[in-house]
């Protein structure tokens, strides 16, 4: 059959989302959540057909007629599809997305199930919101100086004008759906919109009920990034408990004259801090000081005893086995000993 293939598709007649930014002063709250949530619905009905855009942007968005009410989302190009019998797979040393926002997911290096994640178009999508309120793009989720599109110091300005008394709420909701991590951020749409649908009821002050004040305090607290921190402060405490319970239970082997003395215990984002010493029972003067540190390097969790790193585990699962016990034991038992018997060589 001699034939020419083509496709049909509907013209929509309006403006890039980018041209119709660029000719607003400024875009109200109401205006740009509008756009929003026809955005996540639009992902919503691709991701239940397995198609992930992953170029969403400015350029790619058309408002019909010019209308906030009436958005399109175009160019599927590079758009993941799951389709029966078709292997479609992005190899990891392929970067797809766009230069509105680089995702790390979406970046070489990725293996190609990152690169299909229907979380890269809802960040995207938190990316247009801020785009609207703003007029910047996020480029990245992290800059030089570890801080996400929101907490640069030219975005909040305009966010707190944009948001006034929802932007405590407006943050938190880019607090999770800028994460680098994409198992922080928000599963589905549905819960990116139901997080801004209550940003939008909840967010003014005077009329509401103590219920609703809760269900407020709740959004604000109740983010990726502080669920992330809590994590993290309980891992570098719970280190920082299995060294002492380590330390004491090697003291009960030596001797019962042995005594160690907690004189220390400070935990933050970014480490635990120990300081034990061990004395004579019944004397005060100490015969050797200890300091311990745990400190998240990466996906791991280091432990540091007097500045030596000794041990790592995995930050999200540590384990603390008998090689813990042994390596904690075995450091301190030779440190004793040369404080007992050849103090000289001891570092101070």
């Amino acid at each position: 059959i001699n034939a020419t293939p083509f496709i049909v598709t509907e013209f929509i007649d309006g403006f890039t989302l980018r041209s119709w930014r660029e000719s607003q002063a400024l875009v109200s709250l109401d205006v740009a959540v509008t756009i929003t949530l026809q955005l996540l619905d639009i992902l919503k009905a691709c991701h239940a057909q397995g198609c992930v855009h992953r170029d969403i942007k400015p350029d790619n968005i058309i408002l019909e007629e010019g209308s906030p009410a009436r958005v399109w989302l175009l160019d599927f190009g590079i758009s993941y599809h799951d389709l029966v019998d078709i292997d479609f797979q992005t190899e990891h040393w392929q970067e797809v997305g766009n230069r509105f926002l680089r995702l790390p997911e979406l970046s070489a290096g990725s293996y190609g199930y990152a690169k299909q994640d229907p979380r890269s178009d809802i960040c995207f999508a938190a990316g247009i919101l801020f785009y609207l309120l703003t007029g910047y793009h996020p480029d990245v989720l992290e800059d030089s100086e570890g801080r996400l599109p929101h907490q640069r110091r030219d975005a909040v300005e305009k966010l707190h004008r944009a948001a006034s008394t929802r932007l405590s709420l407006l943050l938190a909701i880019f607090d999770e759906a800028f994460s680098n991590r994409v198992v922080d951020r928000f599963a589905t749409t549905e819960a990116m919109r139901e997080k801004i649908d209550r940003m939008m009821i909840q967010g003014q002050w005077g009329n509401s009920s103590a219920d609703e004040d809760v269900a407020v305090l709740r959004d604000l607290f109740d983010t990726s990034a502080n669920r992330r921190l809590a994590l993290r402060i309980k891992a570098l405490d719970g280190m920082l408990h299995e060294v002492q319970s380590a330390l004491i239970q090697s003291g009960k082997l030596i001797s019962d004259m042995l005594s160690i003395t907690q004189a220390g215990w400070e935990v933050g984002a970014d480490g635990g801090k120990g300081r034990w010493f061990w004395s004579t029972l019944g004397k005060t003067d100490p015969i050797l000081w200890i300091s311990c540190e745990s400190i998240p390097v990466g996906e791991e969790l280091l432990l540091r005893i007097s500045g030596e790193t000794v041990y790592r585990t995995d930050l999200a699962e540590p384990v603390y086995g008998d090689n813990f016990q042994s390596v904690v034991q075995v450091w301190m038992n030779t440190h004793l000993r040369m404080a007992l018997c050849d103090p000289v060589p001891l570092p101070p």
